[in-house]
């Protein structure tokens, strides 16, 4: 059977203030077909829209079989945030770059995290969610990326774990990852870092590699001190 199909749907919507499953007709379902919708799906559904039970790549498909609709042509996103903290993104950033092998093993991924991450850290971060007619909501998030934009990270309550958000769900497009990259985040050193992989059963070669990377680095850094010294 080929074309639009008009049964009722099962979908999630907002009831009796919690997240339920019911059913509706196509017509008044949309589909989840962006990242930061989902992250705030349940903020959508209490503006009383209906979401298709399959989202993101699972339901790609639903628009043109089932007739629903994709929310990326009803809603748009913007960020808003009070300021840019230069010393954190620094901060934050010095720490993505040291780790960025370990995380890349770690995660297990078919390709690096980017050496040239543009992030910025911030305070206050939420996204703006409205239509054509109007604002449906303004709602606090961890992180955001858009296109080629800057990595906005939200230090305003916990910055390990807003990073480690931002890294999964918007650079390595695998928000399940979430909770790995912010372990690793966290440790206090080095060393930490390869207990932490050595207990995620990173092999003894890509751990040679992570360290072999971090000896690397420091001694560019030594060598740029003593050109420093040198020219002062």
């Amino acid at each position: 059977m080929t074309g639009v199909q008009t049964c009722a749907l099962p979908i999630l919507a907002w009831v009796n203030d919690r997240e339920t499953m019911i059913f509706a007709p196509p017509g008044e379902v949309y589909y989840v077909d962006e990242p930061h919708f989902d992250e705030v799906r349940r903020e959508i559904m209490r503006q009383g829209y209906k979401l298709f039970i399959l989202h993101l790549d699972a339901g790609r498909k639903a628009p043109g079989i089932l007739g629903v609709r994709p929310l990326y042509g009803e809603l748009q996103a913007t960020p808003q945030y009070d300021a840019e903290a230069d010393a954190e993104s620094r901060r934050l950033f010095d720490r993505y770059l040291e780790r960025r092998r370990a995380l890349t093993y770690a995660a297990k991924l078919s390709k690096p995290l980017p050496e040239n991450l543009h992030l910025a850290a911030v305070r206050g971060l939420c996204l703006q969610l409205t239509t054509k007619e109007r604002e449906v909501a303004n709602v606090d998030v961890m992180s955001w990326r858009r296109e080629d934009g800057p990595l906005l990270v939200n230090i305003e309550k916990d910055e390990w774990r807003a990073l480690a958000n931002g890294l999964a769900a918007r650079i390595a497009d695998d928000a399940a990852k979430s909770d790995l990259f912010e372990n690793l985040l966290r440790a206090a050193d080095r060393e930490e870092v390869l207990d932490r992989l050595r207990n995620l059963g990173v092999t003894e070669e890509d751990l040679q590699e992570v360290t072999t990377e971090w000896n690397h680095d420091r001694g560019r850094n030594e060598d740029q001190d003593r050109q420093g010294d040198q020219d002062g």
